[in-house]
């Protein structure tokens, strides 16, 4: 298990252009409503990611052409109080391999600042997966 950087980079444009906003195909903000996030408080979305999540243990998972996958499981406290749990899968790309600032990369890892990102196909950022919810 590692850690990630809290300075991982997240689009804004993940969260303002897909996860906050209604989507016909695998919509996830819906899900997130129930815990207070919108549109209108992105930044709070930002900043919870950055509290609650990404001091957690990340488990390494395959590396594809794109980076070093890492998925990272757990509770999501949202602004109105509602938990909800979460599954967050994170990259690290191979183009930022081979340098390493201080205290902003993968424990073990030669990388630096953290871009999150999927395949093609998905806008660059966190994909969260919903595992369970409590209401």
């Amino acid at each position: 298990m590692a850690k990630l950087s809290l300075n991982s980079v997240i689009p804004s444009a993940k969260l303002t252009n897909y996860l906050l906003i209604q989507l016909p195909k695998d919509d996830k903000s819906q899900f997130l409503d129930r815990g207070g996030y919108s549109i209108e408080n992105w930044q709070q979305l930002d900043r919870d990611l950055r509290s609650q999540i990404l001091p957690l243990e990340a488990e390494q998972m395959e590396n594809t052409r794109y980076g070093q996958k890492y998925m990272i499981k757990g509770s999501l406290t949202g602004p109105n109080g509602t938990i909800l749990q979460v599954k967050t899968v994170w990259i690290v790309t191979e183009s930022l391999q081979g340098t390493k600032p201080p205290d902003s990369s993968v424990e073990g890892e030669k990388s630096s600042p953290l871009i999150i990102h999927l395949p093609p196909g998905f806008i660059r950022g966190v994909n969260f997966s919903i595992l369970k919810s409590k209401i």
